[in-house]
């Protein structure tokens, strides 16, 4: 009855098959565009195809751009649902919009005019190739008419479109209300339309702008190694830090498909009261009063409520750990969420300390969470130690939970070639002792520079390489270039792929004054390489009862060590089993979590 009353209004003739055109907009928010006279062309093409009767609707964003505009089809009054427009039509064309999904139910043919594809997908984007969700491509106005005539004459669909509909719209068959009525008020489920929904925890975690770093590593490795039948795990990130940056995405895509991913987008909003606090205690490190605070915590209770709604947790977790933003956002629990933690990567105190005085403002902060997981038992210790009384904090919110390992990934990788086949050269006939870090004042590799400038005196055929960026890179150039050691002396920067270059290599170095639990050091012990390491908590923490041999934090320990491993003195005991390893940790994780 409704399909008569519309082919009576929009004066289909039954005789006729009916073809919508429904195109997405163009442009941006800001300035939706359409190419009128593109249109008008494509409209007056199709109006002559065989046996069709044809309709426009132009997205809402475009309306009014065509008030003027001559149109050789019959244009749709919006005062008809789209819903129920869909059920008189035979043949859909669009290029991009979701209006496929809700005409992909009908089984009916659908063509996909891409002629400005490759505009489009660089200024807008698409989720996914139009090839995954079958029908017809054309990708311009010929091919469009020969395509119209064809499915007229023959009106069939493809095996890729059924192969779309089961994926994206299985249940989409008329009858979803027929089904929740006497599932609900009859208990009679249609088992085999009744999606089953896992009995999971949720847990919504922040790891950080995936920036290549052991933070970004370690949070990886955690992800693919969580049970997610057991628990729903959402990661939520910023996507405008990454969109433009293709290293972060590639790190990103190491995520396994069963993970979530949400990003927050917008700004925070917030009263001048509020704003006025946030800077003064972002600047000042302070704010004057308890109602200060509570101004300051309740912009980001409704921050909170903006980005993730309602939704229940059963942990909060910012393993990321450093960004005041964040480390303020999931300080205040919401929504009934059991528990939040936030994770301490390092030695913090030493951190604040040496390069981020912005981190009292997280200290400060520490109190609102149950658990302050450090990523190790001696990391913790030492946590502890230096925060507990500065910052009033309870010696029962630290826990520790040591960083899990992606052996077969590592193992993997490193049989791969090197990423320049010119750096070849620095492995002939040489010792090389490889050095992974950041290049900053905490890793100290001008100490390293400096240790391995005695060992060239008297084993000349030693290199020493490292892998790695940061802001100390001009400064150690200028000490490499002041004790002469251009040729002996390496830094290549950064490698995405690092393992093969570990593994070339003859012995791992690290120099760190303080470290949290150095992935790399982990890394080095599964591709089984000798390692020489400052004796700090974090390094310590890794490799007592492991391999590896710690020394002096100094320029003559690291000396010392080098030599001994050139002599052939180089001795150390124990072992490391990353599967039992991986097991025990990933215990301590959802311990701590649950």
């Amino acid at each position: 009855k409704e399909r008569n009353k519309l082919n009576e209004k929009l004066k289909i003739p039954k005789d006729k098959k009916v073809v919508l055109y429904a195109p997405t907009w163009r442009g941006t928010h800001n300035s939706a565009t359409i190419d009128t006279v593109k249109l008008q062309s494509d409209l007056k093409a199709m109006a002559h195809c065989n046996n069709v009767h044809l309709l426009f609707r132009g997205h809402h964003m475009i309306e009014s751009l065509l008030k003027d505009v001559s149109i050789a089809a019959v244009i749709v009054p919006p005062d008809i649902d789209t819903n129920s427009l869909l059920s008189v039509v035979d043949i859909l064309i669009t290029d991009y919009s979701s209006i496929t999904f809700d005409y992909m139910a009908l089984n009916k043919p659908i063509i996909y005019y891409a002629y400005s594809r490759t505009e489009y997908e660089a200024e807008r984007g698409l989720y996914f190739p139009l090839e995954n969700l079958g029908g017809s491509i054309c990708l311009d106005q010929k091919e469009l008419i020969n395509t119209i005539n064809t499915i007229v004459s023959q009106p069939t669909i493809c095996s890729k479109q059924e192969a779309a509909k089961n994926k994206f719209c299985p249940f989409d068959d008329g009858s979803a209300t027929e089904r929740v009525i006497n599932l609900i008020f009859f208990n009679q489920p249609d088992n085999s339309k009744l999606v089953k929904i896992k009995n999971q925890k949720s847990i919504l975690i922040y790891g950080g702008p995936f920036i290549p770093n052991g933070i970004t590593t370690s949070f990886i490795n955690l992800l693919n190694h969580l049970d997610t039948d057991k628990y729903a795990i959402t990661v939520v990130l910023e996507s405008k830090l990454l969109a433009t940056l293709p290293e972060r995405l590639e790190q990103l895509e190491k995520v396994k498909n069963s993970v979530n991913v949400l990003s927050r987008h917008g700004e925070t909003l917030m009263t001048l009261e509020e704003k006025w606090l946030i800077d003064k205690f972002t600047s000042q490190r302070k704010l004057p009063n308890q109602e200060a605070l509570s101004y300051y915590k309740n912009a980001y209770k409704r921050e909170f409520l903006r980005v993730f709604g309602r939704g229940k947790h059963d942990a909060i977790i910012n393993f990321e750990g450093y960004n005041t933003f964040w480390a303020a956002l999931f300080s205040e629990k919401q929504n009934k969420t059991k528990r939040n933690i936030i994770y301490l990567h390092n030695d913090m105190f030493g951190e604040w300390k040496l390069r981020f005085p912005y981190l009292e403002n997280n200290f400060k902060l520490y109190s609102s969470y149950d658990v302050l997981a450090s990523v190790s038992e001696k990391t913790m210790d030492n946590n502890v130690k230096n925060l507990c009384d500065l910052f009033d904090l309870n010696k029962k919110q630290f826990k520790y939970c040591d960083n899990l390992q992606n052996a077969e990934f590592i193992l993997s990788k490193a049989t791969e070639p090197l990423e320049y086949s010119t750096d070849n050269a620095i492995f002939n006939n040489t010792v090389v002792f490889i050095n992974i870090a950041r290049l900053s004042p905490e890793k100290d590799q001008e100490k390293l520079i400096r240790a391995f400038e005695k060992i060239v005196k008297s084993h000349p055929q030693a290199r020493l390489i490292n892998l790695g960026s940061g802001p100390y890179e001009s400064h150690l150039h200028n000490v490499i270039k002041e004790l002469d050691l251009q040729e002996k002396v390496f830094f290549l920067g950064q490698r995405s792929n690092p393992y093969p270059y570990l593994r070339k290599s003859d012995c791992f170095i690290l120099s760190s004054n303080h470290e949290g639990q150095p992935m790399t050091l982990f890394e080095a012990m599964i591709l089984e390489k000798p390692i020489i390491a400052t004796d700090i908590v974090g390094n310590r923490s890794v490799l007592e009862g492991r391999p590896g041999q710690l020394v002096e934090n100094s320029i003559e320990g690291l000396y010392s060590g080098m030599r001994e491993f050139i002599e052939g003195k180089y001795s150390y005991s124990g072992s490391f089993n990353y599967k039992s390893y991986n097991k025990e940790s990933l215990n301590m994780f959802y311990k701590n979590a649950t």
